[in-house]
């Protein structure tokens, strides 16, 4: 049996994940889990997949980019958690 893959979190996705908690939402990190995006928020009406980048230079792999692009209502990228709670309508 292989071992578990552990990737390489981006340098703010701590601050995006605490952030988001800060602001209200519930966060469930999935980063480990394979082929999926980083994190999962919710303010138990909505739940959002997230993406962490640090900024809007960074690829997508193969598989991020088809998640985003599959289920565009209930996923995003985020730079800053100012961008999870926007989505959430937790800013103005």
């Amino acid at each position: 049996m292989s071992r578990p893959r552990h990737t390489k979190r981006d340098a703010n996705h701590g601050d995006v994940v605490d952030g988001s908690r800060a602001g209200g939402l519930r966060t469930y990190d999935t980063a480990d889990a394979p082929g999926g995006l980083d994190f999962i928020a919710t303010d138990g009406r909505l739940m959002i997949w997230v993406e962490v980048k640090p900024d809007d230079k960074a690829p997508f792999t193969e598989a991020e980019a088809r998640i985003l692009a599959d289920n565009p209502h209930t996923t995003m990228v985020a730079y800053c958690a100012e961008d999870v709670l926007k989505r959430f309508e937790r800013l103005g």
